[in-house]
């Protein structure tokens, strides 16, 4: 009969921590692959030979800016993921507690990942975006010798005067609002103190960010997801339509044919060339509005229905989860954010529904992100948006260093809402304005309001509209023609 093997602690310890650097790698690698393909589907192909153009120093340039950018975004994601795939790893502990399948999901491996997690992401917002831009725009010193090495000693020097300068405003800050001297202990606890500082800082930032776009996304989704989603008969006719672009592309051919040369040697001369271009644009539409028609009626009449319902459904939620929380906070049924214990994880459900609730969660919470990046790339100038296939660089630099702070504050943001109730780990909860009662209070009573003052003036913007016509019909005596028809298919966008 066999003898069993004893295990010692310290051979736990290590058995443990292998298996969750071993699966911290392979989260890495996957968060890195997607990261690369997403970065490849919207930087632009033939970029690296226009700016390498055979020239080996731009060729490594290129290389090293492609990688730091992707392990910025890959941080990103794994920002997004963080609280998500906390909730459900609490959920299957909590569910299957005693699996054997289950067992490397511990508190020392999530705890971990927080940590991580956190420090991936300042060390990309701080250190390997800032250095990714620099290097791309540097050129050596003036009188040194030309060459690679010249390039990086620039943006070193450049950098660390940029680390230099955003410590001291760390120090001044800090100072200014916590009455800390200056010591060389201070001085020299750039790790313990000014990096968590740091974030805070950009963590209120991105938090604000959230706080004022989040609500004007949830209106613009309406919107953006009424162009690209089938509408019903009643709201819009395709036949008519279809007739319409028909007419129009007989009309343009025959435009075309009429400015066509002569001699038959088919040269687009005079106006033809914009005719040309006229007419592509209407066979584009005429082959949407074809695959339309061939759609089925199921989907025809309740694509769009179905998808207003569940956007309507899931701002509504997100509302109520977010008056629940004041109501809490008020009451002091909530601690607040700062106020984190040493939860076990799985010990009891996150949700008062179970993992019913946790997946209601996840949804909300990734809806919240949509409709932030919603919300903030309709103001942000189209130049600097991101395009498949047409996004240089440097743009990929800026759109990074967006993505990267939305997705560090969203855990936050989610903690703070209530949206979920799973405390924030590591650094991430340890801001000193979070233990803020008013702030916090403020906060959620604002987003609340904002939330409910851009559905409610998205929604009545035709009611609105149709009044302001009659009461301007009525006092200036504008035709009727002018008054807008409340079954235009404008007020269901």
């Amino acid at each position: 009969m066999e003898e069993d093997v004893v295990v010692t602690l310290e051979e736990q310890v290590f058995n443990g921590n292998v298996r969750e650097w071993i699966i911290t790698m392979i989260l890495a690698i996957v968060l890195g692959g997607a990261a690369y393909l997403v970065l490849g589907y919207y930087k632009k192909r033939r970029e690296r030979e226009e700016l390498c153009g055979g020239d080996k120093e731009d060729e490594f340039v290129y290389r090293i800016s492609v990688a730091m950018c992707t392990f910025s975004l890959a941080s990103s994601f794994a920002a997004i993921l963080l609280l998500p795939g906390s909730v459900i790893g609490n959920e299957i502990i909590h569910l299957h507690s005693g699996n054997y399948y289950v067992q490397w999901l511990t508190n020392s491996l999530v705890q971990g990942l927080w940590n991580k997690v956190f420090l991936c992401s300042n060390l990309s917002l701080f250190i390997f975006l800032p250095f990714t831009y620099l290097f791309m725009e540097s050129s050596g010193f003036s009188g040194s010798r030309q060459g690679v090495m010249s390039r990086i000693k620039e943006t070193i020097v450049m950098l660390f005067l940029l680390v230099v300068l955003v410590n001291c405003v760390a120090w001044l800050l800090s100072s200014m609002l916590g009455g800390i001297k200056l010591s060389q202990e201070n001085i020299l606890e750039a790790w313990t103190f000014y990096l968590p500082y740091l974030y805070s800082c950009m963590s209120i930032f991105g938090v604000s960010v959230l706080l004022f776009f989040t609500p004007v996304g949830f209106s613009i989704l309406f919107t953006e997801v009424g162009k690209f989603v089938m509408k019903p008969q009643f709201f819009r006719n395709i036949d008519d339509e279809l007739y319409t672009a028909q007419f129009e592309e007989a009309s343009l051919h025959r435009k075309l044919l009429a400015h066509l040369p002569p001699d038959g040697s088919g040269q687009l001369v005079n106006g033809a060339i914009d005719i040309h271009r006229k007419l592509g644009e209407v066979q584009k539409d005429k082959a949407k509005l074809e695959k339309k028609k061939k759609a089925s009626t199921i989907i025809r009449n309740l694509s769009y229905p179905m998808a207003m319902l569940l956007l309507s459904v899931l701002t509504a939620a997100a509302i109520i989860m977010v008056g629940l929380n004041i109501l809490e906070i008020v009451f002091d049924r909530k601690a607040l954010p700062a106020e984190s214990t040493d939860v076990v994880l799985g010990k009891t459900s996150l949700s008062t529904f179970g993992y019913v609730g946790a997946l209601i969660e996840i949804v909300i919470i990734f809806y919240i992100l949509i409709a932030s990046l919603a919300g903030l790339y309709s103001i942000i100038p189209i130049s600097l948006r991101p395009r498949k296939n047409d996004t240089d660089m440097t743009k990929v630099v800026y759109n990074c260093a967006i993505l990267l702070i939305l997705s560090s504050a969203l855990p936050v943001l989610c903690r703070i809402l209530g949206i979920s109730n799973f405390d924030l780990h590591g650094n991430f909860g340890r801001q000193s304005w979070l233990a803020y009662f008013y702030l916090i209070l403020a906060y959620n009573a604002l987003f609340e309001f904002m939330a409910t003052a851009c559905l409610v003036k998205k929604f009545s913007a035709p009611m609105r509209q149709a009044m302001y016509s009659k009461v301007i019909q009525a006092f200036i005596g504008e035709p009727n023609s002018q008054t807008p028809a409340m079954s235009d298919s404008r007020y269901f966008d």
